[in-house]
């Protein structure tokens, strides 16, 4: 074997088949200690050995200003080795990408690690369940100690230097998939697919939505036909959930498909005008089913009332449109009763008249005001809707009724005088 001074010299190329018999080894390397460093194949099939023995022998590669082009360390992670490239290798990661400072090549879109698709990647007959440019599992760790944050993926922080933009993750097309939780400034709750806990911030204050916005967009409808019509567009929908429990008979007092807890609340230095939970700046606003205001549950009309008409409670939450017009084509007359005014003004003459006021939340609403009225307990014929609230249009017939009665005895009285 050709050799200069005492360092064998074995030329890989045109000559190597001189220096190996066909099928057994190229090439090996042994320490003074006859173990052996590395082995070149000798044909198609073998391997390439570095470091057979499995001492801590480190691999280096330079580049031509990098001494770590390519590292590995054999030692690390008690002999289970850890890479490095651009950089020597660390015990903070079994494989470390950090080049050195260097310089880009000009309008030339660079990254420090790129999956590219140049070529493609052929599947055979059969079902392949996923393809992937990147697959990341989950670390599947032996926690002996404490982990305080376990994650499969982890990006520390966004860059600062973009003229534009400054993003920790950029997806620039195509559908993303996200099959578990989500949390937004927190870990998400159990049970909750999507968790958003936005930080505190501060700012100036607008309409344009502090912790989620989204803007505004245009949606093309390309299947409808020519003077056609499609039958409903939603931006956003929340569709139907469906609450099931695992053990037998299990009620749920309150379930709701959105929830608002509160309106705004006022905090350090701040005064709140309108704290306002649910805010339609414009639009209409459609409730097809049914409506509950604080504890009663309220059945709306299917369809809009007459003119003049109004909405009645049954006492049970079912509203109707009732007529409050004075129309005879509204009413089903039963007779006159002009015979009764006599009995109307004698009547009205014995009813007993009080001031008071409304307990809170209670009659009109006004619990300030002083009234002057009489009480349903005591002149139920003026009363409808069970006896509890006064009929105006039975109290002014009985008005007219007892002003019948006085325009009566004011004409015999001047006939009399005359």
């Amino acid at each position: 074997m050709p050799g200069q001074g005492s360092l064998p010299q074995v030329r890989i190329g045109d000559r190597f088949r001189e220096y190996i018999a066909p099928g057994t080894q190229a090439l090996r390397v042994l320490n003074a200690s006859g173990n052996e460093m590395f082995r070149l194949p000798a044909r198609s099939g073998q391997n390439f050995i570095v470091n057979e023995q499995g001492d801590d022998i480190d691999f280096r590669v330079e580049g031509d200003g990098n001494a770590n082009l390519l590292r590995t360390d054999a030692g690390l992670f008690d002999g289970v080795g850890a890479v490095g490239v651009g950089a020597a290798a660390t015990n903070a990661a079994t494989l470390l990408v950090n080049p050195p400072a260097m310089t880009a090549v000009a309008n030339t879109n660079y990254a420090k690690v790129h999956v590219d698709n140049g070529a493609a990647v052929t599947i055979p007959a059969g079902t392949t369940a996923i393809v992937a440019a990147l697959r990341v599992d989950e670390p599947n760790i032996t926690a002996t100690g404490t982990v305080t944050s376990a994650v499969t993926l982890y990006i520390e922080a966004a860059p600062t230097e973009g003229g534009t933009d400054n993003l920790s993750l950029w997806v620039d097309a195509g559908a993303t998939r996200l099959d578990g939780a989500v949390g937004i400034g927190a870990n998400p709750e159990a049970g909750s697919t999507l968790h958003l806990t936005p930080g505190a911030v501060s700012g100036t204050p607008g309409a344009t939505g502090a912790a989620l916005r989204t803007t505004t967009r245009t949606f093309t409808d390309n299947a409808t036909a020519a003077s056609g019509t499609a039958g409903t567009f939603t931006e956003y929908a929340f569709l139907r959930p469906t609450l099931a429990a695992t053990n037998a008979s299990v009620t749920t007092t309150n379930a709701a498909t959105v929830y608002i807890d509160n309106a705004p609340a006022a905090g350090t230095n701040q005064t709140i005008s309108n704290a306002i939970a649910l805010w339609v700046d414009a639009g209409t606003v459609r409730i097809d089913g049914s409506t509950r205001l604080n504890t009663v549950l309220y059945t709306w009309p299917s369809a809009d009332g007459s003119n003049g008409q109004q909405l009645a409670t049954d006492g049970s939450g079912t509203l109707s449109w009732a007529a409050a017009g004075s129309l005879r084509e509204l009413k089903h007359v039963l007779g006159e009763v002009n015979d009764r005014a006599d009995a109307a003004l004698m009547r009205l003459r014995e009813l007993r008249v009080y001031e008071f006021r409304y307990r809170r939340g209670k009659g009109t609403g006004d619990s300030e005001h002083v009234y002057r009225g009489v009480m349903a307990d005591e002149a139920p014929e003026f009363m409808h809707f069970g006896g509890s609230i006064l009929d105006p249009i039975s109290t002014f017939g009985e008005l007219v009724l007892a002003v019948q009665a006085i325009g009566r005895k004011l004409d015999r009285l001047e006939a009399a005088a005359a």
